[in-house]
């Protein structure tokens, strides 16, 4: 009877994570309750949210709001497609945000039905952060080189978790955003895409069961490359040299 009762617990978990990872979900980033005044924010898509993210290129529904009513309209200056059923966005907003001011971002309705997502967490889109007044004066920078640290996979009901995790020192408290690219040496083929460091001194770029930003494929070398996006208004990298790494899913057929 314990047998067949933990079967039956074992099988409900793998149905619960089939299901999600065969829906959909949008978060919105920074996290944090705070903004630089030239910050940028990142919206990103997985699974059925996917279609719209590649929408806002072409029909922007979000806007930021502060509490006197302004509003400010925002930019796509990036889109990345995810290696693993995820994509991601990248907006600034079309002013500086003025510090000391509140912030919120704002759904509207898009004019287009292909910009209309299949769900809405409110607790995303209507995200709000406060500008910070102590502005730092330096940009976020690398103490020291990015390091491999470790290979790891994992398997869970929908399938494995693939990463690859590095040492990723900088000179700041805060997570991080940083431009990573990532070469596959066997075939010579790139992927880009903006990931947070984790905490403070790791980075690590994969996919989960369900999503990620970079995928991997069996036998396949890799090496990787990283710039820090200190702001919105400098997009010119800053790209570490090349660093090779192990594969994941090395000893998979």
């Amino acid at each position: 009877m314990k047998v067949l009762l933990f079967l039956c617990v074992i099988l409900i978990g793998l149905g619960q994570a089939e299901s999600k990872c065969r829906s959909g979900q949008l978060t919105v980033q920074p996290k944090e309750n705070e903004l630089q005044p030239n910050s940028c924010l990142m919206i990103e898509g997985y699974g059925t949210q996917q279609k719209f993210i590649e929408s806002l290129a072409d029909d922007m529904p979000f806007f930021l709001e502060s509490d006197s009513g302004e509003q400010i309209e925002l930019n796509l200056i990036n889109y990345n497609q995810g290696g693993f059923r995820i994509n991601q966005s990248i907006l600034q907003p079309k002013k500086s945000l003025v510090p000391g001011n509140q912030y919120t971002l704002v759904f509207k309705n898009p004019t287009s039905p292909e910009s209309i997502p299949q769900s809405l967490n409110p607790e995303e889109t209507t995200r709000s952060w406060m500008v910070q007044t102590d502005t730092p004066s330096t940009p976020i920078k690398l103490m020291i080189e990015p390091k491999f640290i470790q290979a790891k996979t994992q398997f869970f009901g929908c399938g494995p978790a693939a990463n690859a995790e590095f040492e990723f020192i900088t000179d700041s408290n805060t997570p991080t955003l940083v431009k990573t690219e990532v070469m596959d040496i066997t075939d010579g083929t790139t992927q880009r895409y903006f990931i947070k460091t984790t905490h403070k001194n790791t980075l690590e770029i994969g996919h989960g069961m369900c999503s990620g930003a970079f995928s991997y494929k069996p036998k396949h070398e890799y090496q990787a490359r990283f710039s820090i996006m200190n702001d919105c208004n400098t997009q010119k990298d800053n790209w570490t040299d090349w660093v090779e790494f192990e594969n994941p899913f090395q000893d998979f057929e």
